[in-house]
């Protein structure tokens, strides 16, 4: 509820692109909510990383038919070196915690079809490899 005024489109990496983010989403601040600042806290205890190195928690909301379609998290700098964001300073992230909030009947899941060491999907919608 706290993040429901907040959501806009997604921002994707090729600004622009629909192909690989048509969600909505909001950041929420944990200074401001109490609740945020107890995940926080479940955070820095399950990552042993401090709370000022966290990004701010992203709300994703995700409609019928909307999708986040394969990404990494994390990339190789020896061989994406033209990528504005890296040109800008922006380092890979430790890790990624996820948390669902509701459930549904069908989909609403996350794939990670590199897992294990597997070769790069060539189709980022494909959702027949990985755990």
């Amino acid at each position: 509820q706290a993040s429901t005024k907040l959501m806009s489109p997604s921002a994707v990496l090729r600004r622009g692109s629909t192909n690989y983010r048509t969600s909505t989403d909001a950041r929420l601040e944990s200074w401001e909510f109490e609740f945020l600042r107890e995940i926080d806290r479940r955070v820095e205890d399950v990552a042993r990383v401090p709370r000022g190195q966290h990004e701010d928690l992203q709300v994703a909301r995700f409609e019928a038919d909307q999708f986040y379609a394969f990404h990494a998290d994390a990339y190789d700098p020896a061989v994406h070196t033209s990528w504005d964001f890296i040109e800008h300073g922006h380092t890979n992230r430790l890790l990624t915690m996820l948390w669902y909030l509701m459930d549904v009947k069908e989909g609403g899941h996350t794939l990670f079809p590199r897992a294990s060491g597997l070769p790069e999907p060539e189709d980022i919608h494909s959702c027949d490899t990985g755990l």
